[in-house]
């Protein structure tokens, strides 16, 4: 029998041995690190959705911060929202006016120049529990000797023809003055019958003189 020729046919050959580790079913190990473990791609849109999650929750927590942000302390402010404590003083002057204490403004009082140049204002005040105080705010006059807080029932007559009217009629020196300057507070004895005592003078007894004076008029 004669030997068989070589075939030129590719068809008759064996399988290329370099093939013959391939899997054909298989996929490379880039496809499998595309696709993710579970060979599903990413999904684009799933991200977007998720990065909208993150910038809605983003956006509530500035809007949640801006609330709370809305809700100032007053107190933080600097606001207290009453007035009856920026009227008071450290001496602890009550209110201009009648208030929830039951404190209650009788009479008022602008003071006018006698011997020296004085203002301010006087304030005859009845607290809750009845007790009675003269109260001088924003006092300035000068210093001197001897000097009184005098009530009266004289009338004020500005300058140096009312300089020395106040040694005349009814008159209760109810404390020394505390200062020339300045708010300050005194009680007026439970005996004095303030009926009729319609002026107070920062009295100087050493000179028989008044420095300043005002009326009281029912507030």
């Amino acid at each position: 029998m004669p030997d068989a020729e070589p075939s030129d046919d590719p068809a008759d050959a064996g399988p290329d041995p370099d093939d013959a580790g391939d899997d054909p079913a298989g996929e490379s190990p880039e496809a499998d690190e595309e696709a993710g473990t579970d060979g599903a791609p990413p999904d684009p849109d799933g991200e977007r959705e998720t990065d909208g999650d993150t910038e809605g929750e983003t956006e509530g927590d500035a809007d949640s911060d801006a609330e709370e942000g809305s809700d100032a302390d007053p107190e933080e402010s600097g606001d207290t929202g009453d007035d009856s404590q920026r009227s008071g003083d450290a001496d602890g002057a009550p209110a201009d006016r009648s208030d929830g204490a039951g404190n209650r403004l009788l009479l008022a009082g602008e003071f006018v120049d006698h011997e020296h140049d004085t203002s301010g204002t006087a304030q005859l005040v009845e607290l809750a529990d009845g007790r009675r105080q003269l109260v001088l705010r924003d006092l300035d006059t000068s210093n001197g000797p001897d000097l009184f807080v005098r009530l009266s029932d004289q009338r004020v007559v500005r300058g140096a023809a009312g300089w020395d009217a106040f040694t005349e009629g009814r008159y209760v020196d109810v404390a020394r003055l505390k200062g020339n300057r300045g708010d300050q507070v005194y009680d007026v004895d439970p005996s004095v019958d303030i009926d009729g005592l319609t002026s107070v003078s920062i009295w100087c007894k050493r000179f028989s003189v008044s420095f300043g004076a005002a009326s009281l008029r029912a507030g």
